[in-house]
């Protein structure tokens, strides 16, 4: 198979992609280091272990890989001018390292022959090139309502509306400790140069484009539905006014009460106060309700995950002047 010796990861790199199997780059480095691979019997962890070309390698004990599940994919609505779906947990939006056939546009084109004509013949510029008629995304963890457009025009005509501002977004989240007020939340955000997974938040525009000119606005507003003390979790309700990368996490976890089981944006549970932040209380406050209750509410919504974000609405207006105002859960 080689040439020469070659470092343990790049082996298993290069092996994995000739028989298929598709872990990305830190898939490989952390079950090397987790599970090791046996080199000639000899179970190794050291992935800067050389490899030699006659060397018998095997990495049949590492445990099956996590996949997307494209078969939960459900159509809410289906008309001439777009498909409205709910996309579940763990299933990305685009093709990528790890992912080249469990991600939602590849489901999409295999199902829906005008999705595979709108990547072949978008313009090279445009974003339809990869993302076929997906008119938003949401993240791989995030689950909920998707609007995915039938033509290129369909497409224009409806993230015109994202660019402007005039659609409605809600989510649905769970997070940690008791939320008593209404929050509307503006800041900036941007990727952090020290940890390239997170999004760093900056409360004015000078400090943000400071640290770098591509931070972006966001602003949200949040509203408490329900809360258990015996949990010390509250359901929210967020409107988001713009679609930043990882917007409502990092906004939550800024304000005090990050989503349960954030694995990034996992810090501080002391309430923030700043001008940015109007804070007031709501009306007739959250219900309170008993942990079998609430852990009821919690489970339908988060369909049984307990990292739990939910896209539950979206109201967009169609080229007749109708609306598409769907709710998928109402409680």
């Amino acid at each position: 198979m080689y040439n020469q010796k070659t470092r343990l990861h790049k082996y298993i790199t290069q092996f994995v992609k000739k028989e298929g199997i598709e872990y990305t780059n830190h898939d490989i480095q952390k079950n090397i280091e987790s599970y090791g691979v046996r080199v000639n019997s000899i179970l190794i962890k050291k992935r800067l272990q050389w490899i030699l070309p006659y060397d018998e390698i095997s990495i049949k004990h590492w445990p099956v890989r996590e996949t997307g599940d494209v078969d939960s994919i459900e159509i809410v609505k289906e008309t001439n001018e777009y498909i409205l779906l709910f996309k579940p947990y763990n299933l990305v939006v685009q093709p990528g390292a790890g992912h080249k056939k469990d991600n939602l546009i590849t489901w999409l084109t295999s199902n829906y022959s005008e999705q595979k004509k709108m990547i072949n013949t978008a313009p090279d510029d445009s974003n339809s090139k990869i993302t076929a008629g997906l008119v938003h995304r949401i993240d791989k963890n995030t689950q909920g309502l998707l609007l995915v457009a039938r033509s290129l025009d369909d497409l224009s005509f409806f993230q015109n509306q994202f660019r402007n501002r005039s659609v409605t977004k809600e989510y649905l989240t769970v997070v940690n400790g008791i939320v008593e007020n209404n929050y509307e939340v503006s800041n900036w955000q941007v990727r952090d140069k020290k940890s390239p997974t997170r999004q760093k938040l900056f409360w004015t525009e000078s400090e943000a484009k400071q640290y770098d000119e591509k931070a972006r606005f966001a602003k949200s507003n949040i509203e408490p539905l329900f809360s258990s003390q015996a949990c010390n979790k509250t359901i929210l309700k967020i409107t988001i006014h713009t679609g930043r990368t990882h917007q409502i996490r990092l906004q939550c976890e800024a304000l005090g009460f990050p989503i349960v089981k954030d694995n990034v944006y996992n810090k501080g549970s002391k309430r923030k106060s700043h001008k940015n932040i109007d804070s007031t209380m709501s009306e007739g406050s959250p219900a309170d309700i008993n942990k079998e209750e609430f852990e009821k509410i919690y489970k339908k919504i988060g369909k049984g995950k307990e990292f739990c974000l939910v896209s539950n609405k979206i109201v967009i207006k169609t080229k007749n002047g109708k609306e598409v105002n769907k709710e998928f859960y109402k409680l």
